[in-house]
C-alpha cells in the first residue's frame, strides 16, 4: 500500500482527509497529504508535508503532481500583471517549461471547462509533461498536468545546495467555466488573503 494510514474528519464546516505514508523507495521522507473540502465553498485545498527529509547532495527536485482530465487542454498562467496563454504569450527561446506563477494557472478543455490552481506556499510551477529539469525553447504544454514545486536544487541558483527538514506546501483548486482572467485572478487573490 502507498499510504500507511488514512483518517477522515467531518464537521458542519468541512471534511478533511489525511493520508500518511512512511519513507519508502525514492521518497526518503515521511509524507502527509491533507485534503480539505469546505462544506459551502467551491474549492478544495491539498497540503503536502515532507517530514525529516534527508539532505541529498545530488541534484533533486520534488513537486506536487496534479493530473487533470481535459480533452484538447488549454492552459493559462497568472504571471505578474497578466494572465497569459503559453501557446501565444511567451517569446520563443524564453523559459517555457517552468516558472514562478503569481496567481496560479488554469487547465481547461476545449470549451474552457476545467480547474484553477493556486500554489499558496511555493509558486514555482510547470505545466504539461516537462518539468523543472528541462529547458525547451519551443515547448508548448499539451498534457493536462500541473506540477507545483516543493523544493529543488537543480540549478543551484538562489536555492540551497541541499534541502532537508520539514517542507509543507498547499495548493488551492477550484472549478472554472471559462478561461477569462477573472476565473483565475479573483479566486487566487481570495485564497491568498
Amino acid at each position: 500500500d502507498l499510504y500507511s494510514e488514512m483518517t477522515v474528519r467531518k464537521d458542519g464546516l468541512e471534511q478533511i482527509v489525511v493520508l500518511r505514508a512512511d519513507a519508502q523507495g525514492i521518497i526518503a521522507s515521511k509524507v502527509t497529504t491533507t485534503i480539505t473540502l469546505p462544506a459551502e465553498l467551491p474549492w478544495l485545498e491539498i497540503a503536502v508535508r515532507l517530514d525529516e527529509k534527508k539532505p541529498d547532495y545530488w541534484p533533486e527536485s520534488g513537486s506536487i503532481y496534479l493530473p487533470f482530465k481535459a480533452a484538447k487542454p488549454q492552459f493559462r498562467v497568472g504571471r505578474l500583471g497578466s494572465v497569459v496563454d503559453p501557446v501565444t504569450g511567451y517569446a520563443r527561446a524564453s523559459n517555457r517549461t517552468y516558472g514562478y506563477v503569481n496567481t496560479g494557472a488554469m487547465i481547461a478543455d476545449a470549451d474552457g471547462i476545467g480547474l484553477g490552481i493556486c500554489p499558496l506556499d511555493h509558486g514555482l510551477m510547470s505545466l504539461g509533461d516537462k518539468g523543472i529539469g528541462t529547458i525547451d525553447p519551443d515547448y508548448v504544454p499539451e498534457t493536462p498536468v500541473a506540477r507545483v514545486g516543493l523544493y529543488n536544487n537543480l540549478w543551484t541558483i538562489n536555492f540551497p545546495y541541499w534541502v532537508s527538514g520539514t517542507i509543507t506546501s498547499r495548493v488551492r483548486i477550484w472549478p472554472v467555466h471559462s478561461l477569462e482572467p477573472a476565473s483565475l485572478v479573483e479566486p487566487a487573490l481570495e485564497a491568498r488573503n
